[in-house]
């Protein structure tokens, strides 16, 4: 059976997630800047796409395109190897 997190294992979940924003503000506002120098019209985001596979392979993930009925444009994510379409 699942434990029920105590109120002290959210804030310790709490501070980590804070901690990490610290350590990552520049690097977020830095994406956020890279995204928004270029707008794009909404399901035709390319080169946003295209950012977010940079930084996940970066992060040591496989991407690989993704085209559904809606949108032209997106990213699959996986670590290791990438799953069969």
């Amino acid at each position: 059976m699942a434990e029920k997190l105590s109120h002290s294992g959210i804030n310790d979940v709490a501070s980590l997630i804070a901690a990490i924003v610290d350590e990552n503000e520049a690097r977020f506002i830095g994406i956020r800047r890279r995204i928004h120098e270029y707008p794009e019209i909404a399901f035709e985001e390319v080169r946003t796409a295209a950012l977010v596979a940079e930084i996940w392979q970066a992060s040591g993930s496989s991407t690989r395109p993704v085209s559904v009925a809606l949108a032209s444009s997106g990213t699959s994510a996986a670590r290791g190897p990438v799953p069969p379409c």
